[in-house]
């Protein structure tokens, strides 16, 4: 698990909000807090659909319609993940599978409070696992995937 402080709100948010850059990601839950509060369960209720959560790409205008005005909102977080078929792709690529590591979810949480944003990645497992090489790969991956997109953050 690693912790960012983004240092470009503004591109971020218009990335995030605005662009397909993070359309891939499934939303597993939300919450923005602007003059009122509003949250969003991104599990889906269709259980015949191979994925259990949204893709960003279907909520991404939803919560850019709750956000949007002239003022900031106060406070907003979201959890993000990858689907389960890009998981095993990226577990495979690092020569790893979700059996061997026991991941269940490669995440990330964004979380902009006190006009900071964040970025915290994650991992979670099924059973504890001594073994982190996985997670380590998923932090490098996700500083990656910032750098390719050209946001500047810090590591907290």
């Amino acid at each position: 698990m690693i912790a960012l402080t983004i240092e470009d709100m503004k591109l971020f948010t218009k990335l995030l909000f605005l662009t397909e850059t993070f359309d891939n990601f499934e939303l597993v839950e939300g919450e923005f807090v602007t003059r009122f509060s509003t949250s969003m369960d991104g599990a889906l209720t269709d259980e015949e659909k191979e994925d259990r959560y949204i893709k960003w790409a279907e909520a991404r205008n939803i919560a850019f319609q709750i956000i949007r005005g002239k003022q900031l909102p106060r406070a907003f977080r979201l959890t993000m993940r990858l689907t389960a078929a890009n998981m095993e792709k990226t577990l495979a690529s690092i020569g790893k599978s979700s059996e061997t590591t026991n991941i269940t979810s490669l995440l990330f949480n964004i979380r902009y409070e006190h006009e900071t944003l964040m970025l915290i990645t994650g991992c979670a497992y099924s059973t504890f696992t001594p073994d982190r090489t996985a997670e380590r790969e998923w932090d490098e991956l996700m500083l990656k995937f910032l750098m390719k997109h050209e946001i500047p953050y810090l590591r907290s």
